[in-house]
């Protein structure tokens, strides 16, 4: 059974528990063990559960067949042309050559940008309701995320350029711009980009686009406009992100490529990706990037066909159930956005599958929900924060300990966010090391520099 109006090759079941999927395998440890063994479907992550496009799978044979896996001498000709074409083809966006950068992954390049672009302690601009490693990753860092959040509305979400700088502080020095925004779906406006581009070179902040999504654009009506694109200005001012993983289904191959324009900003990323990494990415990667990029197109066009209609079922499936929930309308992304009376707001990544004959319209809790609902959820993320916490003071302290530490504060707030925790909670039920131990390693260290 499908939703398509005729057979296509997305119509195909795959059933992926076997094959390492942390979509599929993460119930394990992410539920408590009853709600795992009722075995719910994965809706959590952005991971289509369809074949990636046979001339990837081609040239994937083709790679292997070769037999020969060495260093590679970074990006060929051939590849950067793939890559560059399809910002022109999709986009109407000329790329120069010189500007794209290879990386392994978004997450691990912006985890490079906030390392290059500001110190710990400074701030970073992340727009609410928001994709979750911006917050975590900028914490991760000892860097502090600063909330300009979006305008709850009767449909979704609107950006709002007085809420947005009223936001900015003094140390702010990077705006991560989710484009289109995941989890909302808002395909940004020219006008709407030029507003927080305008704002942000007004405060010397960095413009830092996310730009994964960019392909999967479910409104016909609306089309995304590259940041970058929209002038030198915002070009120089800006490093835009992209990747074939979303678009054609290719995550676990590690492949990513940033546009950095402005040639002062393209060598501190690459001086601080090199000190973080030997700078190569995956062999394989590269070849299904180009395979995909250069011949994916139609498989592109026919996926994005049958995800719309995939939408369209579960709006009207849910919808028709006349039990408080509605669907939200979905501009982009394969997310499913709902609201209702028992529940503020969740998404849902599940309109990228077949889905099962038969079957309920599936409606799952968000995150923070859960983490309410299941103790042993709830545990594991206490003690994750605490962890955090403990290891970005210590952190800061390993790399900057001086009698007159610039970074005190940023070290500071962390530890007072150890001491409530240990303060509140019991953690020697999770760790199984007493209260008062744990509490006198964090003074030692606090009052101790590093060997």
């Amino acid at each position: 059974m499908t939703v398509a109006a005729s057979a296509s090759r997305f119509d195909e079941v795959i059933d992926r528990r076997t094959s390492n999927s942390m979509k599929w395998a993460g119930a394990q440890t992410m539920l408590a063990p009853d709600e795992a063994a009722a075995d719910p479907l994965p809706m959590w992550v952005a991971d289509m559960d369809f074949r990636a496009p046979q001339p990837v799978i081609d040239a994937l044979v083709a790679a292997a067949q070769d037999g020969m896996f060495g260093y590679p001498n970074g990006a060929t000709k051939s590849y950067v042309a793939a890559v560059t074409n399809w910002q022109r083809r999709r986009f109407g966006w000329e790329v120069a050559p010189e500007w794209v950068v290879q990386t392994s992954g978004i997450i691990t390049a912006i985890k490079t940008i906030v390392q290059a672009f500001s110190a710990p302690g400074d701030s970073v601009l992340i727009q609410p309701p928001v994709y979750a490693h911006f917050r975590d990753d900028v914490l991760l860092n000892g860097r502090f995320p600063v909330d300009a959040p979006l305008t709850r509305t009767a449909d979704g979400y609107r950006y709002d350029e007085k809420v947005f700088e009223a936001a900015i502080r003094p140390d702010t020095k990077i705006f991560i711009l989710s484009h289109p925004h995941n989890p909302t779906g808002n395909v940004w406006s020219e006008a709407e980009l030029r507003s927080m581009g305008e704002i942000c070179a007004r405060h010397g902040i960095l413009v830092v686009a996310d730009e994964i999504h960019q392909d999967l654009i479910m409104n016909p009506a609306l089309k995304h406009v590259p940041f970058a694109s929209l002038g030198e200005a915002f070009a120089e001012n800006s490093i835009t992100c992209t990747a074939p993983s979303k678009t054609f289904n290719l995550p676990g191959l590690q492949s990513a490529n940033l546009f950095i324009p402005n040639p002062r900003l393209r060598e501190e990323f690459l001086r601080q990706y090199d000190r973080n990494m030997f700078p190569l990415v995956n062999v394989m990667g590269m070849v299904a990037a180009e395979a995909a990029y250069a011949h994916g197109e139609p498989w592109l066009e026919e996926l994005l066909a049958y995800i719309r209609a995939n939408h369209a079922h579960f709006s009207q499936a849910v919808n028709g159930l006349n039990g408080g929930l509605r669907v939200l309308p979905a501009d982009a992304l394969y997310l499913e956005k709902c609201r209702g009376p028992l529940y503020d707001e969740f998404a849902l990544c599940g309109m990228a599958g077949e889905p099962r004959p038969g079957m309920p319209p599936p409606i799952y809790r968000s995150r923070d929900d859960l983490m309410r609902q299941t103790p042993a959820f709830q545990a594991t993320l206490r003690r994750d924060r605490l962890d955090h916490h403990f290891d970005s003071a210590w952190r800061l302290l390993d790399n900057h300990f001086a009698d007159a530490n610039p970074y005190m504060p940023a070290i500071a707030a962390h530890v007072d966010r150890v001491e409530k925790m240990i303060a509140r909670d019991d953690f020697s039920a999770l760790t199984g090391v007493p209260k008062p131990i744990m509490a006198a390693e964090l003074r030692a260290r606090m009052q101790s520099p590093p060997n």
